[in-house]
């Protein structure tokens, strides 16, 4: 009889698609070994599959195309012969070798799209592979197989005739069935159910990945057993039943909170297979039957489990009565955005089964059964798993390997089974007070930091000068281009100095203005300003003068240290502060009379102010942070600890007082007898004046922000002898710090890089990592560390609660280094200092950046939360477009903003280049950048700049980046028509099958409309009217006009030239 041809089924359709796109991937085979021991008789076995083989049409169906539509092609006979490979003289080869036909892509035209065959590794030990392609099979079907072969088997060993004809219902007659159902209204009334459900949705699961999602899918992937003990998968039962729900749906309700918790989303979307068989005569049949339902879930704060369950509940009865619509059919429907890096709208799946798959029940034989993993996957993450029938729950987790590392997934299967415990340990308990971290995973925590130090808790932090004075009153304190002093001399002129303070009112928790060049008696200041009890108030000399008065007023300063000339412009007196040159020279008796004795100074407590830093404040008005000397003082005790600095080492001043890091280069080496060189006013932003002063002074300690440190190390590689021969510890600060920045300073370089994290809020910084190898190839921004002595750091979602090693959350820093809070701002301070859930009594700083903790110890940065935007309904986040670019061999320095001008936002990436001679080209760091970014978040706009704009304190001014005029847009918006032929049959073919009536050169398939099934159309198309197989996976890729155009023209060219070849012959 002649073969059967017979429309494609609707779930078929989509397998049949993805087949197309990567049709030399295995991504569809659905291997499983059985193992065999015992006689077992060959040609029965054999017998056994050919009668199954003749029973189930599906199993002899191939695939092919009809007038542009994918069809079955169904042949009446198959012949089959079972292969038998002899692997007994090695049958340590026996699981690779399986693993090996597994992998092998299966050619879809062929009827019969499966792979049976036997391995021998020994007399009575054997391995049957049943290796089935998903568009004929599922796994209710692969049940069905093996629980027939076991069958057939038993009844060819008996003699008995084999079952001749297909059980129930036919698939092919199923799938004409529920076409015609859809397409007689069930598929509109279920599509606008799932509209609705799915209306506003996010499109991709933003799952904490351990390397860049790469642009386009790769499928890699492995697979990890994972399993529920009785006792836990007893207590889902239990909760099940009190719920008037299904095992299923307590445990998917637990999976969608794990992905709540690991995107920090309150929205997510899962995939949830259903079998999709609701009629008992397809009970037996075997196909291809699976559909996914894409399950939104949102979370509320304050919700119980329970009440969550419940909800959960719903939305699966929801989408179990519109199950029949096939996937991709509510992908259309959505707004979801066609990406090759990830599979639309879902890329998590959760399934369960109430029996697991059973073993292949050989008659006489012992069987066993294990999954076969072929190297790839369908979707970035999938739990499949089944009752067992010890009464546990085990299976599978399969991840893609090119995202994520196995621990990954260990640490992500112990999350869930902790979350699935606590959630049933008290179902009626809020959800924001489920601990999601496994019991290794708090222990690893507490010891991250357990930081506990000692430090002199009772100093301020001049007296730890005063007492250095002590030891070598006469070494060098401090020294400049212009002038020296020692120790005994620092001490007297700063306590002459701060006897003039004392006489203007200035003591405990007075803040005192300190607006001068960098120089040695910018050090008597600020050492004077502290032994007379006050704080003192860094001002910028190059600030404003009405930004200067502006601080005086708020910070109430009594006081502004001030030369004369800059003080008459500053008019400090305007707003109640005195200027004070204190250069000029006090009178001792005039002081003699304030001070009459010693015992009426106030000296100040640990607890009081030793600094009031003003930073920008989002509301226009600058925030003081006031800062306490014990967080200080445990600073600096901390410095010495880590770098041991020697009597008489220098440390180069060079940054500026506005910046608290310039804090470290002063009071710490003048803690410990060391020597401050102070770098001359003006030069901090020239790295060769840098450089030059670190060789002079002999600098073993330079601190910088990595802008500058790329800047350094740019003179360094052209001129190897500026290197500071005495340089031993370098520390960047202020900005993250790139791989490619490490690889350089350990190739330029003397001495260690370290990388330190933190804010002024905390006492300057709180975290310290030293560069190792292993950071030249770290992805994204190097580790920021682990926390200093008595400082802690958390990662924290929404609900303050911690989360998992890993997963992105809050940072906030807490311990001794806090700051009081901001000067004279109860509600700003209430609102970052909020009380420490973790150490009553105690509190935690919102740094307002946002990272996780790596199974190193050390914390990473991901990025700022005012840095992430959205795009088209998807979150972006900034830095991750950053580091893609800064791969790029051309690009040195990459900053990203999103610019809200024109019709559409759009994305302008700010570049500096390795090579001013040899800048890197838009087109060029577009194409790199689609190798590792989903399309929304590839720059419309690149600006090679010469240098960026730093703010003050030498980091990045984004505010100051000019952002470019709009490029053109699509002719419908006044873009660029199609103007070659090719573009002109482009534009004409999807305007056939679009429906659009205007398309522009640079407008994209899927933004105008189009989608899978559109495309394979479009293949269609071309094939027909150019005789060429257009790549349906390029389309995914390069989906404008113009793209689309130029892949056509090389291929008729191509296809020309090999015609003119054939002719030639």
């Amino acid at each position: 009889m002649p073969d059967r041809v017979v429309p494609i089924s609707p779930q078929q359709r989509r397998l049949w698609l993805l087949h197309s796109l990567h049709p030399r991937l295995p991504l569809y085979n659905g291997p499983v070994a059985h193992e065999i021991r015992g006689e077992l008789d060959v040609p029965m076995l054999e017998q056994s599959i050919r009668a199954l083989i003749s029973r189930h049409a599906a199993l002899r169906t191939g695939f092919s195309v009809v007038d542009d539509q994918p069809v079955q092609v169904v042949s009446e006979r198959l012949e089959f012969t079972l292969p038998v490979h002899d692997l007994r003289g090695d049958p340590d080869s026996l699981r690779a070798r399986v693993r090996e036909a597994a992998a092998a892509p299966f050619d879809l035209e062929r009827p019969g799209v499966f792979d049976f065959r036997l391995f021998r590794s020994a007399d009575e030990e054997w391995t049957l592979l049943l290796n089935l392609h998903h568009i004929v099979t599922d796994g209710w079907s692969n049940a069905v197989i093996a629980e027939e072969i076991g069958r057939g088997y038993a009844d060819a060993l008996a003699g008995r005739p084999p079952a001749a004809e297909e059980p129930g219902h036919g698939y092919a007659e199923y799938g004409a069935a529920l076409a015609e159902r859809l397409a007689d209204g069930l598929a509109e009334r279920q599509l606008a159910y799932w509209s609705e459900h799915l209306s506003g949705a996010p499109d991709l699961l933003r799952l904490p990945l351990d390397r860049p999602r790469p642009a386009r899918q790769r499928f890699h992937g492995e697979l990890l057993d994972f399993a529920l003990d009785a006792g836990l998968a007893e207590r889902v039962r239990q909760t099940a039943a009190r719920h008037r729900t299904t095992d299923y749906v307590v445990l998917l309700a637990a999976f969608t909170l794990l992905m709540h918790t690991y995107t920090g989303e309150r929205d997510v979307v899962v995939g949830a297979p259903v079998s999709n068989r609701d009629d008992e005569a397809l009970d037996r049949t075997v196909g291809f039957f699976v559909n996914i339902l894409p399950l939104r879930s949102r979370s509320r704060r304050g919700e119980s489990f329970s009440e969550y369950l419940q909800r959960c509940r719903a939305t699966f009865i929801g989408g179990f009565r519109n199950q029949a619509v096939p996937f991709d059919e509510i992908v259309k429907v959505t707004d979801s955005q066609g990406s090759l890096g990830h599979s639309p709208l879902v890329q998590a799946v959760f399934g369960y089964h109430q029996q697991s798959a059973p073993v292949l029940p050989l008659e006489g034989l012992r069987t066993s059964r294990w999954n076969v993993p072929t190297g790839f996957v369908q979707t970035d993450l999938e739990f499949d798993l089944a009752r067992a029938g010890d009464g546990s729950v085990a299976g599978i987790i399969a991840y893609d390997s090119d995202l994520f590392d196995e621990t990954t997934i260990a640490r992500l299967g112990a999350n869930y089974r902790a979350l699935l415990e606590g959630a049933l340990a008290d179902p009626q308990s809020p959800l924001d007070r489920l601990e999601l971290r496994s019991a290794e995973e708090i222990r690893f925590d507490r010891e991250v930091n357990a930081t506990a130090a000692e430090f002199p808790a009772d100093a301020c932090l001049h007296e730890l000068f005063e007492a250095q004075v002590e030891r070598t009153p006469d070494d060098v304190a401090v020294v400049s281009e212009s002038a020296q002093l020692s120790y005994r001399e620092l001490d007297a002129r700063a306590e002459a100095l701060a006897r003039r303070l004392r006489a203007r009112g200035v003591g405990p928790e007075r803040a005192v203005g300190i607006c001068l060049e960098r120089s040695v008696e910018l050090v008597v200041g600020l050492l004077g300003i502290l032994k007379a009890g006050g704080a003192y108030l860094p001002l910028d000399p190059a600030s404003p003068p009405a930004r200067i008065r502006q601080i005086l007023a708020d910070a109430a300063a009594p006081v502004l240290l001030v030369d004369r000339a800059l003080g008459e412009e500053i008019d400090a007196a305007s707003v109640g502060a005195e200027p004070l040159d204190p250069a000029a020279a006090p009178d001792p008796a005039a002081l003699d009379a304030a001070f009459p004795s010693e015992g009426t100074v106030h000296r100040p407590h640990p607890e009081n102010l030793v600094s009031v830093y003003y930073t920008s404040g989002s509301t226009g008005m600058p925030k003081g942070v006031a800062s306490r000397h014990r967080g200080w003082v445990n600073r600096m005790v901390w410095m010495q600890r880590r770098h041991r600095l020697a009597r008489g080492e220098t440390v180069l001043h060079k940054t500026t007082l506005t910046f608290d890091d310039s804090a470290l280069e002063i009071f710490w080496p003048l803690s410990v007898g060391g020597r401050v060189a102070v770098l001359e006013p003006g030069r901090h932003r020239d790295p060769l004046a840098v450089l030059e002063a670190a060789t002079r002074y002999e600098s073993v300690y330079l601190q910088v922000v990595p802008s500058m440190l790329s800047a350094v190390l740019d003179l360094v590689e052209q001129a190897p002898e500026r290197v500071p021969p005495r340089l031993r510890n370098t520390t960047s600060s202020g900005e993250a710090l790139t791989s490619a920045t490490v690889e350089r300073f350990h190739r330029l370089m003397p001495g260690a890089l370290h990388n330190t994290w933190g804010a002024t809020e905390v006492s300057i910084d709180s975290t310290c990592h030293t560069c190792g190898a292993a950071d030249e190839t770290a992805a994204g921004p190097v580790s920021l560390g682990r926390p200093f002595d008595n400082n802690t750091v958390h990662v924290l979602d929404r609900e303050l609660r911690p989360v998992p090693v890993g997963v992105v959350g809050d940072l906030y820093i807490g311990g001794l280094g806090l700051a009081r809070g901001y000067l004279n701002d109860p509600a700003r301070t209430a609102g970052a200092f909020l009380p420490d859930p973790f150490r009553p009594g105690e509190r935690l700083y919102r740094t307002g950046d946002q990272g996780f903790l790596h199974p190193d110890g050390g914390f990473r940065f991901v990025g700022r939360s005012d840095h992430q935007v959205k795009i088209r309904g998807m979150r972006v986040e900034l830095g991750e477009i950053e580091t893609v670019l800064l791969g790029h061999p051309q690009v040195k320095e990459a900053v990203v903003v999103i610019a809200e001008g024109g019709p559409v936002q759009r994305l302008v990436a700010f570049v500096t280049a390795v090579d001013p001679a040899d800048p890197p080209g838009f087109d060029a760091v577009r194409e790199h950048a689609k190798e590792w970014l989903p399309h929304y978040m590839i720059p419309a706009q690149l600006v090679v700049e010469d240098s960026f704009p730093l703010n003050a304190n030498g980091k990045v001014d984004r505010r100051a980046l000019k952002v470019p005029e709009p490029p053109a847009g699509s002719q419908a918006s006044g873009g660029e028509a199609p103007r070659t032929p090719s573009e002109q049959f482009v534009a004409g073919v999807w305007r056939e099958l679009l429906g659009v009536e205007r398309i522009g050169a640079e407008d994209g398939f899927f933004v105008l409309g189009g989608h899978s099934l559109v495309a394979t159309r479009f293949t269609a198309r071309v094939r027909q009217r150019l005789g060429v197989e257009f790549p349906l996976v390029t389309l995914y890729s390069e989906p404008t006009v113009r793209a689309t155009a130029r892949t056509l023209e090389e291929l008729v060219a191509q296809k020309l030239a090999a015609d003119e070849q054939v002719a030639e012959r």
